[in-house]
């Protein structure tokens, strides 16, 4: 199955039941809360590198999602393009796909947060997807 279509699959699953999302950052698990998963368009007409950095194209698939996890905004700063010179990549794992996906590894790239009293908000492009066997 191709990225595109499990990215879709995913999302059209997530519709009618529940999954589970976590962040996996430093061996640790945090979970992710009011997940949600859509295909953006971009701003750029064609597959583009912007400012040397990465690869754009005409859409990227998001995730924005809620972590209450005090701190987790800290951690998160060194992972964004900006303070740094790379993105950092982060790991989402997805349970509850069902037997016939197995378990699902998106690899992401952090594009924005925004820290609440109690929470922080994650916006988030997905650039890979993997079928794991196991974790």
């Amino acid at each position: 199955m191709s990225y595109t279509d499990l990215l879709v699959k995913i999302i059209n699953i997530q519709k009618s039941k529940p999954l589970k999302f976590s962040l996996i950052m430093k061996e640790k698990q945090y979970k992710l809360n009011d997940v949600i998963m859509s295909k953006k368009n971009t701003v750029v007409s064609k597959k583009t590198v912007r400012g040397g950095a990465y690869i754009s194209d005409k859409f990227v698939y998001q995730l924005k999602a809620t972590v209450f996890e005090p701190g987790i905004a800290t951690m998160l700063s060194g992972t964004m393009l900006g303070p740094n010179f790379d993105f950092d990549v982060l790991e989402i794992r997805v349970e509850n796909m069902g037997n016939d996906y197995g378990k699902i590894s998106l690899l992401t790239n952090l594009v924005n947060t925004l820290q609440k009293q109690s929470m922080t908000e994650l916006t988030m492009n997905i650039i890979d997807i993997k079928q794991l066997t196991n974790f």
